[in-house]
């Protein structure tokens, strides 16, 4: 078992993934002792003199064309708004009322929206079409299930979740065990189902995947996220930022407390195929002095995991 620093140093990133984006390769974490010591932290000295800010384009910045546009009126959908009016999709849309008609006429013969009552639209069956293409052909799904299956006595009375970041979000992809976590006599529920959006900067699923970016990757986040970054607790400073990541990569895992829900604790590691990072596994158990001492051996058991999942890709046999 590591020391209390080594425990406070994991502790510090209390919080509460970029699917394809070139990583380093996983750092072992404190639980592989045996590489542990010999293993330096990646080199990162073109970060000391901060982000570049000459050479990096802000996503806002960035020129959007008209068919991702068009496309865009799928963001206006949330758990809390399934349906938008007509007027609501031209505004967002920024165009004239007879060319919005038209837009939204082709997302409907497409089968991406259906309209339900006068100037009221809603998902499509289309979508419902895609969702199952993607249950049979992902394979970054398909390794995971077929690994987490193995899971059900890491899955007492915890839930174990594999994710993916999508854009400025990170996206449950599957999830097993209870719905919800006893801690005493409260029950904590879990709201991690598939497609359910996390924080980019809040909680052990984000860090894990964040910690591995290139330093580029990390520099051109701060740029565009530099008050939410602080507000996550993870630096108020670019210094601080990159050491809160590095930590992260020096453990091989992160960790984070609920900020809901104090009682409740995560567990992640990045999971890697091909040199790139695809996302990260994460284990959701509560924040007990029981389960705060096994933290190393709860991080070595999704480590084992995740690298069958990446073991699984490599071998192209499940799809």
């Amino acid at each position: 078992m590591p020391d209390a620093s080594h425990g406070a140093a994991r502790m510090e990133l209390q919080s509460g993934m970029f699917r394809g984006i070139s990583a380093r390769p996983r750092q072992p974490g404190l639980h592989e002792k045996t590489h542990q010591m010999n293993t330096p932290l990646p080199q990162e000295t073109d970060e000391e003199a901060g982000p570049d800010t000459e050479n990096v384009e802000s996503t806002s910045s960035q020129r959007v064309g008209p068919f991702a546009k068009l496309l865009s009126v799928l963001d206006l959908f949330s758990a809390e708004r399934t349906s938008v009016n007509i007027d609501e999709a031209i505004a967002f849309l920024g165009v004239g009322k007879s060319t919005g008609y038209k837009h939204l006429k082709d997302m409907c013969d497409s089968g991406l929206l259906v309209q339900r009552g006068k100037g009221e639209y809603a998902l499509g069956p289309r979508i419902i079409e895609l969702e199952r293409l993607l249950q049979v052909s992902d394979p970054f799904l398909i390794a995971g299930k077929a690994a987490m299956v193995v899971a059900e006595e890491l899955c007492e009375n915890r839930a174990l979740m594999l994710c993916t970041l999508y854009q400025n979000r990170v996206l449950c992809v599957h999830s097993v065990g209870p719905e919800s976590i006893r801690y005493g006599k409260e029950y904590m529920r879990i709201y991690r189902a598939r497609g359910t959006a996390l924080p980019l900067f809040k909680g052990a699923g984000s860090h894990a995947i964040l910690a591995h970016l290139l330093p580029h990757q990390i520099r051109s986040l701060y740029l565009s996220n530099a008050s939410e970054i602080a507000m996550a607790g993870l630096g108020s400073e670019w210094k601080d930022f990159r050491s809160a990541l590095a930590r992260v990569r020096k453990a091989g895992f992160a960790t984070s407390v609920g900020q809901i829900n104090p009682n409740m604790l995560s567990i992640s590691v990045p999971v890697f195929f091909d040199e790139r990072v695809h996302g990260s596994l994460l284990l959701l158990t509560t924040n007990s002095s029981e389960e705060k001492a096994m933290v190393d051996q709860l991080a070595g058991q999704l480590t084992r995991i995740a690298g069958r999942i990446e073991q699984l890709m490599a071998e192209g046999s499940l799809v």
